[in-house]
């Protein structure tokens, strides 16, 4: 089983990556006739290019120092 994209994150990472692609970022697809960075961010989530990384605690027993879990964006199921 793949690990899964939250709702929570999903959300977050649109954001972010709109927002990137809003400032002048490369996008990694055809953007065609689109001009919205967010519909440019669904496409390129929805297409698995979003050049992102999610960063997931990990439980644990250390407070001071917590663990994470580094997953690219591309490696989690969007469903």
């Amino acid at each position: 089983v793949a690990p899964r994209l939250t709702k929570y994150e999903r959300t977050r990472a649109l954001a972010v990556r709109a927002h990137q692609i809003a400032e002048g970022a490369p996008t990694t697809v055809d953007t065609g006739d689109l001009r919205d960075p967010r519909d440019i961010a669904k496409k390129e989530l929805e297409a698995g290019l979003c050049p992102l990384i999610i960063r997931r605690p990990i439980p644990g027993k250390n407070l001071m120092k917590p663990l994470y879990d580094y997953c690219r964006l591309s490696e989690l199921t969007n469903k």
